[in-house]
């Protein structure tokens, strides 16, 4: 029997863990997808696939009716949501179908991996509302369907198909594209993602910014950008296509899962004089990567990110640097020279296309 495959959404770090490792440790389960927000969950949803989603209580009931009216019209996978209160208004659809959702109780303080009781609950809910085969799901949506189809108009009922590989990020792909950037950073993302596409690969970023303004500043990326611009979030598996940004009061760097690359934000101590530090990002893209990578710094204060870009050098990834004549400060980019960290300069309108090159030259 092949593994029921989970995407789950928590907001709540902590939780998000434990979910996670209660999961993994049931052999009929998979995770695929872990969100901390609705668009990531949407996005999961859309993407991979899953056989159940599994909700944890939002603090607005209408979000998560927006939210699950809007997973409705692209797919009808089951869902489990997981609450301490019953959510009495969330019972149908915009349209007045039933939602194929279900609730399982439980409070905040009883969700431990170490309580067997509740994981195996938890697990047995899980595979007790997937269902088989999309039509079957889709039978229980309508209420109102007062014939039934032709025999002829029947769909024709296929086993889903096993998550594809190669949404993922992994070693066989163009490599991971890594970018630093501080004071002057905002307007040169925004030039350099508004030119770049990379559809095989992923990016990841630190940008020296309040965290107040990093919602705004990713939405605006978003905007601009052919690429699917994200704020970072702990565990977020990564996508092909996709740009996630550090931009709040913690630390951004990866970690490899097999041959999946995955999100991690935790840790608040100053490094480099910066949380998020564009040091430890690069830091892990060396570890986890080596000459699977490019790393790029932009202009900015400071030395952030050169003896990170250096560990990639060292490690065989391809490097560069903002030019000094486009930089609005070569603090950064001039201490990555300084140091050897950098092979090539690059003038801001060049660099999009200069990390394609490189990416694309560096398929494995």
């Amino acid at each position: 029997m092949a593994a029921l495959k989970i995407v789950f959404l928590e907001v709540d770090v902590a939780r998000r863990r434990v979910l996670s490792k209660i999961l993994a440790n049931d052999k009929h389960m998979e995770v695929i997808g872990m969100a901390a927000n609705f668009m990531m969950a949407y996005m999961h949803v859309k993407l991979r696939k899953p056989d159940v989603l599994l909700l944890s209580e939002s603090n607005s009931d209408a979000k998560l009716q927006v939210f699950i009216n809007d997973v409705r019209k692209i797919s009808d996978v089951p869902m489990l949501l997981m609450s301490n209160k019953i959510i009495s208004s969330i019972r149908h659809g915009s349209d007045g179908s039933h939602v194929n959702i279900h609730l399982f109780r439980i409070s905040n303080v009883t969700l431990s991996e170490s309580d067997g009781s509740l994981c195996q609950k938890l697990c047995q809910n899980l595979q007790s509302i997937a269902l088989p085969t999309p039509y079957k799901a889709k039978s229980l949506l309508s209420t109102s369907a007062k014939t039934k189809p032709h025999p002829k108009a029947m769909p024709v009922v296929v086993a889903k198909q096993r998550l594809s590989r190669d949404l993922f990020h992994d070693a066989r792909l163009q490599p991971l594209i890594a970018m630093g950037a501080s004071t002057g950073g905002t307007e040169a993302l925004s030039r350099v993602l508004k030119k770049l596409s990379t559809p095989s690969s992923a990016v990841v970023i630190v940008q020296h910014i309040p965290s107040a303004f990093g919602a705004s500043f990713v939405s605006k990326l978003n905007k601009v950008s052919a690429m699917n611009v994200v704020e970072a979030h702990d565990g977020d598996v990564m996508l092909q296509g996709y740009a996630y940004i550090g931009v709040g009061s913690e630390h951004f760097f990866i970690e490899r899962d097999g041959n999946r690359l995955m999100c991690r934000v935790e840790g608040k101590s100053r490094v480099s004089g910066h949380c998020p530090s564009v040091n430890v990002l690069f830091d892990s893209v060396a570890k986890h990567l080596g000459s699977k990578a490019v790393g790029v710094l932009l202009t900015g204060m400071g030395e952030d990110g050169a003896t990170g870009l250096k560990k990639m050098r060292n490690a065989r990834a391809r490097t560069l640097v903002q030019d000094q004549k486009t930089s609005v400060v070569w603090g950064m980019p001039g201490a990555a020279v300084k140091m050897g960290a950098a092979e090539e300069q690059s003038p801001l309108n060049e660099v999009a296309r200069r990390l394609m090159q490189l990416a694309a030259n560096g398929m494995i």
